[in-house]
């Protein structure tokens, strides 16, 4: 599996990966992110390739991107426990 983002045109992206022999591709899955604000779609489009790349496992070794997801943060087990008891997630 390879989670890659196409920003102009997914059809030269595609054409791009399907000439490289060291990538094995055999399906594809698009994604269409909609929305008249291009800075929101942006965030959005990273936020589903960090989500996506966190929960392939292992992580294919030509998956060399590292994605974090756009203003998120760790939260200590403890600050994580309270929130979850007052409803907050």
């Amino acid at each position: 599996m390879y989670v890659g983002l196409a920003t102009r045109s997914i059809r030269s992206r595609i054409e791009k990966h399907m000439s490289d022999p060291n990538k094995p591709f055999t399906h594809f899955a698009v994604f269409l992110v909609t929305g008249s604000d291009t800075t929101v779609r942006k965030r959005q489009i990273r936020d589903l390739e960090a989500f996506l790349l966190n929960i392939i496992k292992p992580r294919p070794k030509w998956n060399s991107s590292v994605t974090h997801f756009v203003a998120a943060r760790k939260l200590k087990a403890k600050e994580l426990t309270t929130k979850l008891k007052k409803g907050q997630y």
